[in-house]
């Protein structure tokens, strides 16, 4: 599994236990809440160029009879460099999109997608933590 994905599911799972509280694990109702956490970042890097990157996390929080689940929408990336943006990137359960300077690098459709590309979005987004 990538660094990055465990990561993810770190920073997701930490999310949960800060939002537990407020909403309230009591309730018996079936209740789901979507959020979305961004991370901005900026640095200078040794040669003084500025660098800016920009993370989104989406992902639901579901609770029925005192049972919790958090299920993963999709994340996305943006970098920049001297203010120029040099990366994109945005994944989800429908669809896998990379840019590099300006030129798509990757623009995958679930339904479109191979055997393991399709299975790795399946897995890894939409459904439970």
């Amino acid at each position: 599994m990538p660094p990055a994905y465990c990561c993810l599911r770190h920073l997701l799972s930490l999310s949960v236990l800060l939002l537990a509280g407020p909403l309230g694990l009591q309730a018996q109702e079936p209740a789901a809440r979507a959020f979305k956490v961004t991370v901005v970042a900026q640095m200078t890097d040794s040669k003084g160029k500025k660098m800016g990157v920009e993370t989104t996390f989406a992902y639901t929080f579901q609770q029925s009879k005192g049972e919790v689940a958090v299920i993963c929408d999709g994340f996305g990336l943006k970098a920049a460099q001297d203010g120029k943006h040099v990366a994109e990137a945005a994944f989800n359960k429908e669809r896998m999109f990379a840019k590099e300077k300006g030129k798509v690098t990757i623009d995958a459709k679930l339904a479109d997608a191979p055997p393991q590309l399709k299975q790795m979005l399946q897995d890894s987004f939409g459904v439970s933590l």
